[in-house]
């Protein structure tokens, strides 16, 4: 029978570390470090073809993973066991046309999945599976889940025609609400002949920590500090320590100077998820092209 490993990981910091701890890195700083796995068992007619961001169940820890090639989400019990399956693929209510996004967990008898190419959300019930409705979303979320807080669901919201950043949907009345304004690199580049730029590095992430929004965007290493109107009260860079970050003319090179699609990603790193840690802080997750050292460089990793 079929089977993948789900990793657990844990961050520890490579200066300072306690005995037994091993942090294979090649300057001071974080390490992640292997802690436990759990074999996700599968069968020959159901199984996981190409997985998405998997998000973890608050109320029993169960594992929610989106499968983009079959276009359900699977749910897996703590030993691996396969428990639920949500949705499946095609048009109509419960299904996804071109694969799915993030589940969200909206409280303990529901959640809720994006398909990732329309502007729509299959609301599912959490206990049996079955579809509950089906919602229009005028925002297309990123791979970072949506964040929930009390009856309101933010995500962020990279939308040129309103130029704004984050939008709150209140799953009670299926109000949505646009907050935030994008960027300034991502509005130059939305007004620019060539906009490159903006298309290509859409992905936002969203974190939340004491009544306040940090997001940060792949284009850039600056994050911003929102709060809940969405005004940006405060920003923070991105350390730039193992990695190449993001180059000061980037927006530029890109729309103007025409950089190859190659060389925009040999020549910089783009975030890509962003989390609240529990205890303060923030853990992020980094694509840099480099990083493996691999010869010859293939064209994406």
């Amino acid at each position: 029978m079929p089977a993948i490993a789900f990793a657990g990981m844990i961050l520890i910091h490579g200066c300072g570390s306690k005995p037994g701890e091993t942090a294979a890195t090649d300057a001071a700083g974080p390490a992640l470090v292997p802690i436990d796995s759990i074999l996700l068992r599968e069968a020959d007619t159901l199984y996981i073809g190409n997985p998405y961001t998997p998000v973890i169940d608050p109320f029993d820890g169960s594992f929610y993973i989106p499968d983009i090639f079959s276009g359900r989400l699977f749910r897996f019990r703590r030993d691996g066991n396969l428990m639920l399956v949500y949705g499946r693929r095609g048009e109509g209510p419960g299904e996804f046309r071109w694969g799915l996004g993030v589940p969200v967990i909206l409280d303990d008898s529901t959640i809720s999945v994006q398909s990732t190419q329309s502007r729509r959300a299959n609301v599912f019930d959490r206990n049996t599976g079955e579809t509950r409705r089906v919602v229009p979303f005028p925002a297309l979320a990123g791979i970072t889940p949506a964040l929930v807080t009390g009856e309101d669901v933010w995500m962020t919201d990279f939308e040129l025609s309103r130029k704004t950043s984050l939008t709150r949907w209140r799953p009670a009345t299926d109000e949505f609400a646009s907050f935030g304004t994008l960027p300034a690199e991502y509005l130059a580049s939305a007004e620019s002949d060539n906009w490159s730029y903006a298309a290509s590095f859409r992905l936002s992430s969203l974190a939340f920590s004491r009544g306040r929004f940090v997001q940060g965007w792949s284009g850039m290493d600056e994050m911003f500090v929102l709060n809940t109107r969405g005004e940006v009260v405060d920003t923070a860079d991105v350390p730039v320590v193992r990695r190449k970050g993001v180059p000061p003319d980037f927006r530029e090179r890109i729309d103007v100077d025409l950089l190859p699609f190659r060389e925009v990603l040999e020549s910089s790193s783009h975030l890509r998820q962003l989390f609240a840690r529990p205890g303060g802080g923030f853990v992020f997750t980094h694509h840099d092209q480099t990083a493996l050292r691999m010869e010859p460089m293939p064209v994406l990793t």
